[in-house]
């Protein structure tokens, strides 16, 4: 039997298309997660923003304090858009997602997630 190639092509216009019908299929549920991402985003800066002044007034303290809070705002950042990734690929299969999947099954992910950006810092700062 002879190896047949598959030939496949990417169409932007149809994958636009798709993720258009997609959102506005499901606007309410699309509506709702970007929300929840951006008044989690916007209050945890807000927050961090108290804590640590104005950056021209702070001292050594409060810019490591921001250092540590970055960190960890940072680490929302990335659970929630890996929450993201998992609703877009759940729409993709065809599934009805869940707001939780912003959130659940993090813990796993997450740490893969890290290692794999220490690594790839790791390699950029080497290769400089």
């Amino acid at each position: 039997m002879e190896s047949q190639k598959i030939r496949q092509t990417f169409d932007i216009k149809e994958a636009i298309f798709y993720a258009w019908k997609t959102v506005i299929k499901n606007f309410k549920f699309s509506l709702t997660t970007v929300a929840i991402f951006a008044v989690v985003t916007w209050s945890y800066g807000y927050v961090q923003s108290l804590v640590v002044g104005e950056e021209a007034s702070r001292s050594s303290f409060q810019s490591s304090l921001d250092f540590v809070l970055g960190i960890i705002g940072g680490t929302i950042h990335l659970i929630l858009a890996i929450g993201f990734i998992r609703i877009a690929l759940a729409f993709l299969d065809g599934h009805k997602p869940q707001y939780a999947y912003l959130w659940d099954n993090w813990s796993l992910k997450i740490w893969n997630l890290f290692l794999a950006i220490l690594l790839f810092v790791g390699i950029f700062v080497v290769g400089l």
